[in-house]
């Protein structure tokens, strides 16, 4: 950090002089001054960077030392002659900056780190193992029911309150790196850490977060991995030829075993919704369930039958006949897209943020300039008016930069929604599409893969190009 700011020509040297804000507060009335103006002359020609600067807030001398700051950031020995950085989370710096608008004013950039999403927090898992030649299979493919399981935690455990991103992830490798030695019974040679014990050691790890911050937890006494068809040897299913002139007739009849889930050639198609509607494809034998309306609604399959599957979409399960392989790369599709959803609209708050700063930004330095002006023009010493002139000068032309950077932001703001608009609407005219088609009989959504898009349970595949998107 310091190193680009000497690489610019900014500072002296590249040297960063780091403390926390109990650094700049005193004990007793008086010391908070000297201690503040201390650190300042150490860090002139450097970096200073104050971590957990919103602690400046709090305690019986906390506005002391606020004065004190703000002052030293326009006093002529120091302005200009060192880079001051205050660090701490969004949230209590907000509070901090809003205790005195001159603080506000004195840091007009601000950067904000949004948090790691599971995949890299998945990475820094990994490089921590690695260091300790530890292995723990399936840890490398994001397609594998490990890594997905992991994700899932890692993402419920982003919710809480007290989440540390990378520090977290540097906590559970440590508690894996255990487990891993305690299991082991050569620790010289390479360990490997198997899949059970490491959701476990998350497992652990993800409910006493939640206990601490009193958030609901759910049941982990088994990994929620790809459930297995119910059937002792599922038939592969038949293929689907969704050409134009078939994609208006019911699907193929299913074996027997599948009669739960198949239209008889009299019934008409099934419902393609997703809601709780009259009921979905027609059965031999009505189960107990959300189903249809009929007075029959609440009949029982025969004992001797297979129980059949839920008529309703709202559950998506995996279909007979798909494999383990091709369940997991649907499931990482589905996480893929809800990560691609979250990081755009990460980007568009983020994008929102930075224009609310900049207008706010440009307002002040607008007002500020007009106050100049007014003091000038109420100045009755020439040479005093001449001085003031300056610095108005100076703080109009700031503002006229930070209007130009506020329409930057918000053109930029404006581009990002106008994309995630375009997107979405892609998105849903391709589901409705595929709903029209009836290729899947239970109406499940549809998932993008690769160049096209498969059912959510899994075994009905429809190409991207037979949709007519771009048309």
């Amino acid at each position: 950090m310091g190193q680009v700011f000497y690489d610019m020509g900014m500072l002296g040297s590249a040297e960063v002089i780091e403390c926390s804000a109990s650094d700049l507060v005193g004990q007793y009335v008086g010391q908070t001054g000297p201690k503040t103006k201390k650190l300042f002359e150490k860090a002139l020609g450097k970096v200073l960077f104050i971590d957990e600067a919103y602690r400046l807030a709090e305690g019986h001398f906390a506005q002391e030392a606020i004065d004190e700051l703000v002052g030293l950031l326009t006093h002529p020995s120091f302005k200009s002659k060192l880079i001051v950085i205050l660090a701490g989370y969004e949230q209590d710096m907000n509070r901090l900056l809003a205790v005195n608008t001159g603080l506000s004013s004195r840091f007009p950039d601000q950067i904000y780190f949004h948090d790691m999403d599971a995949d890299q927090c998945l990475k820094v898992v990994e490089k921590q193992l690695s260091k300790k030649n530890i292995h723990l299979p399936g840890l490398d493919d994001p397609t594998s029911a490990l890594y997905l399981e992991m994700e899932d935690m890692i993402r419920e455990m982003a919710q809480l309150q007290d989440w540390g991103n990378a520090r977290d992830m540097m906590t559970l490798s440590q508690g894996l790196i255990r487990e891993s030695l305690l299991n082991s019974g050569n620790p010289s040679t390479q360990l490997e850490l198997s899949p059970d014990k490491a959701l476990k050691v998350l497992a652990q790890m993800l409910n006493g977060r939640q206990k601490r911050a009193k958030a609901p937890t759910r049941s982990r006494t088994k990994p929620s991995l790809p459930v297995q068809s119910f059937t002792p040897n599922p038939p592969t299913p038949p293929p689907i030829d969704i050409s134009t002139d078939t994609a208006a007739r019911p699907p193929p009849s299913a074996p027997p075993s599948e009669a739960s889930r198949a239209s008889t050639p009299s019934s008409p198609p099934p419902a393609r919704g997703r809601g709780r509607g009259r009921g979905g494809a027609q059965a031999p034998a009505p189960a107990r369930g959300r189903g249809g309306r009929g007075r029959g609604g609440r009949g029982a399959a025969p004992p001797t039958q297979t129980p059949p599957r839920s008529q309703t979409p709202d559950v998506e399960t995996r279909d007979p006949g798909v494999t383990d392989q091709l369940w997991n790369k649907l499931q990482a599709a589905k996480r893929a897209a809800d990560d691609a959803t979250r990081k755009a609209q990460n980007a568009i708050n983020l994008l929102e943020q930075v224009t609310s700063n900049e207008q706010s930004k440009e307002q002040a330095l607008q007002k500020q300039a007009n106050d100049l002006q007014r003091a000038a023009v109420n100045e009755r010493d020439a040479g005093r008016r001449s001085e003031l002139q300056r610095p108005r000068e100076e703080a109009r032309l700031k503002a006229l930069a930070a209007r130009a950077a506020l329409e930057k932001a918000a053109l930029e703001l404006q581009a990002k929604r106008e994309a995630e608009r375009l997107r979405k609407e892609r998105e849903a005219k391709a589901q409705r599409k595929l709903r029209e088609l009836g290729v899947c009989p239970v109406g499940f959504r549809w998932i993008k893969m690769e160049n096209g898009y498969r059912c959510a349970g899994g075994s009905h595949f429809v190409q991207e190009s037979q949709l007519g998107l771009d048309s």
